[in-house]
């Protein structure tokens, strides 16, 4: 299907040129590469609906220059972050802002195709991202009290024996409620977690 517009935002040349020979092997996509910040946030008034790719390590403004201004613009631009160096606390806050995804360097493709095509279908507001969203709530609700807790502080960033004080449980109580957490929520670790509670709305 034409008019699938992918925006890459990366420095790195080499990165671009591999993102863009995976969705062109899908077929449909047209595309748009920017080497910083600055270039893309230029031209962002005149850009198609598109999913957007931003790196957060960027010469001169930052990442985070872009998200905040396509968070202003939702839902026309979805993006995906794409980071080499994170962590709870920027991943938390990107979700906030309305990522899709946040995903590490070297990106895995098949993880970087999902997330754009999730991007896709919030861009369209078509049924599979409203049956993504029901699939995400299900899962979080399916936590008891005790495990919903304490991914709320993980998220925070607190270690488990903050969260094993906090909550008047034992770090081994802390550790077996994360464990069964992420079971539940399908989720390998704690960021793809954060994944399944943004798509749930409870981030």
């Amino acid at each position: 299907m034409k008019g699938k517009w992918l925006y890459i935002i990366d420095d790195e040349a080499i990165v671009r040129a591999s993102i863009i020979s995976l969705f062109q092997a899908d077929g449909g996509w047209d595309h748009a590469e920017f080497d910083n910040s600055d270039s893309f946030l230029a031209t962002l008034d005149s850009l198609d609906p598109g999913c957007v790719l931003v790196d957060m390590q960027l010469p001169g403004s930052n990442g985070s220059v872009i998200v905040e201004a396509l968070s202003r613009r939702s839902p026309s631009f979805p993006f995906v972050v794409v980071t080499g160096f994170s962590d709870f606390a920027t991943a938390i806050s990107m979700f906030r802002l309305g990522a899709v995804d946040f995903l590490h360097k070297p990106v895995d493709p098949v993880a970087l195709f999902d997330a754009v095509e999730r991007a896709l279908h919030r861009l369209r507001g078509d049924g599979q991202w409203q049956a993504l969203a029901a699939h995400a709530q299900s899962r979080v609700a399916a936590l008891t009290s005790e495990e919903d807790r304490s991914m709320a502080l993980i998220f925070e960033g607190l270690s488990n024996a903050d969260i094993a004080s906090a909550m008047g449980v034992t770090p081994r109580d802390v550790q077996r409620a994360r464990a069964l957490a992420l079971a539940k929520l399908d989720a390998p670790t704690i960021f793809d977690a954060m994944r399944v509670f943004a798509l749930a709305g409870r981030l």
